[in-house]
Order: structure tokens, then sequence, then C-alpha cells
């Protein structure tokens, strides 16, 4: 756990803070991985013929699982009044190959969904990767994955 905290911190360090986008939406038909604040999911996907990952059932020959985890950290590198709150996103690949997608994002109270910027979208096989933190006090309330691929 402290392994995955100092590694929040360093990341948070060099990442930009979220900010605003136009708004944006996933592909109508594309398979998304919803999770709230503080919660798990998780996907079985796999490749249809161009490459694309797709919604694949359990048991299905090349499926696998990709999770999402948006946990919520107290561990700020600068001090903070109050009790600091740091969503953080991590994302595990069940493939052997590595895994590409769109990460969208939506404030506490909102509707609309923005393009998260300055994250790595990319996660290689196995392991559970933190992907973006956010900066502390972040109204980050869900967030979805979309438009998966493998990585080229």
């Amino acid at each position: 756990m402290k392994a995955h905290i100092a590694l929040a911190i360093a990341i948070s360090t060099i990442t930009a803070p979220f900010t605003q986008a136009d708004p944006a939406s996933p592909e109508p038909a594309a398979p998304k991985l919803s999770v709230m604040r503080g919660k798990e999911q998780s996907i079985a996907l796999k490749a249809d013929a161009s490459g694309r990952l797709q919604p694949a059932a359990n048991g299905d020959a090349g499926a696998a699982r990709v999770t999402a985890r948006l946990k919520v950290t107290s561990a700020t590198p600068v001090v903070v009044k109050g009790n600091p709150t740091r969503p953080y996103l991590t994302i595990e690949n069940g493939f052997e190959k590595p895994i590409h997608f769109r990460v969208l994002a939506r404030d506490n109270g909102s509707t609309k969904f923005v393009e998260v910027p300055d994250i790595s979208n990319t996660v290689e096989p196995g392991g559970n990767y933190i992907v973006k933190c956010f900066e502390s006090g972040s109204r980050i309330e869900e967030i979805t994955l979309t438009d998966f691929s493998f990585a080229k």
C-alpha cells in the first residue's frame, strides 16, 4: 500500500492538473467501462477482426478482463487544510499485449464527460498500473474508458 501511495505522489507531481475540455463521448457502439469514485469495475473483452476490443462473454476464447479502479488517497505532496482527497485511476490489463483506450471523466454534479488530458492511456499486460493521479480536492466522480484496442 505504501508503494502505491508513493507512486501516486510521484506521478501526481509530473502530471498536469485535470482541466475542462470540450464535452466528449464514446462512439455509440464502442464498449465502455465506467467506474465511480471509490469503486472498481471490470469488463471482458476480445479482439475482433480489425483488432479493436469488443465485449465478450466470460470464457470466450481469446477474451480477457480489464479492470478499472477509481480509488482515493489522502497522500499529498503539499499541506492541505482539511481532509485531502486525491482520486487516482488504476488499470489492470488481463491481455498478453498492451492495450490502448480513451479516458473520459465526469465531475460531481455534472452530466457531461470530458476527455482527460495528459494521461497514460496505454497499459502493459498484467499488473495494476496507476495511469492518473488527480489533484487534491478534485471533483472527479466517474471515469469511463472506451475505444479499446491493442497498442501498436
